[in-house]
């Protein structure tokens, strides 16, 4: 009959505790090496046509820089370019002064689709918002646009502690898969209505 060795309770503590620390060295190291990698990446291949973005260390990985203007080819037709500009903080919004006293904000955080990809700038969804707002007779509620072209939660997190002391919102609303609704839901909720008419249930 096989006799496995006796461990000692000791003994046993030292090899768990050697493991656990083996795994956290190489998943810190692993992580290091990534985000090496990533940051290198960015600085020595950046696309030729990103001549407004900055590179920016952490999550957050490039910025627009403020204050750039320039044209972006269509998502179906390439011939087809539309411009855009920036604002003091890098954003498709106008600059907007200090935040008037009895104002209410929203900021609007999102990829592509809340930045206005392939549309003008008074076409993306927090600017037709804030203008809906404005017709119901709301133009102290302002709709600020967050969004940035390929962001992930990770960038759009970091550029929200950003932002959060500059703009001072009241309230804010991340990039979501049901684009075409958000608007109706800004407006909803910010003036504390249903955002959307539900059919009374039948029997």
């Amino acid at each position: 009959m096989l006799r496995l060795p006796r461990i000692s309770i000791r003994e046993l503590e030292s090899r768990v505790l050697l493991v656990a620390l083996s795994s956290v060295i190489c998943f810190g190291s692993a992580e290091a090496l990534f985000r090496w990698y990533t940051g290198r990446t960015f600085d020595d291949k950046f696309p030729p046509w990103t001549g407004n973005l900055v590179v920016v260390r952490g999550a957050q990985v490039f910025a627009f820089k403020p204050h750039a203007s320039g044209v972006f080819p269509g998502n179906v037709d390439m011939t087809r370019t539309f411009p855009y500009r920036t604002n003091a903080h890098g954003l498709r919004d106008r600059d907007r002064p200090a935040k008037a006293q009895g104002s209410k904000r929203v900021l609007v955080m999102g990829d592509s689709y809340t930045w206005g990809y392939a549309v003008a700038e008074e076409e993306a969804y927090p600017q037709v918002a804030e203008r809906l707002l404005a017709e119901r007779g709301r133009p102290d509620i302002e709709v600020i646009n967050g969004g940035i072209p390929d962001y992930n939660s990770r960038q759009e997190r970091q550029l929200l502690e950003q932002l959060m002391p500059i703009y001072q919102p009241d309230a804010g609303h991340p990039n979501a898969e049901a684009h075409r609704r958000i608007a109706a839901f800004l407006v909803g909720k910010i003036l504390e209505e249903p955002p959307f008419s539900r059919e009374p249930e039948t029997r």
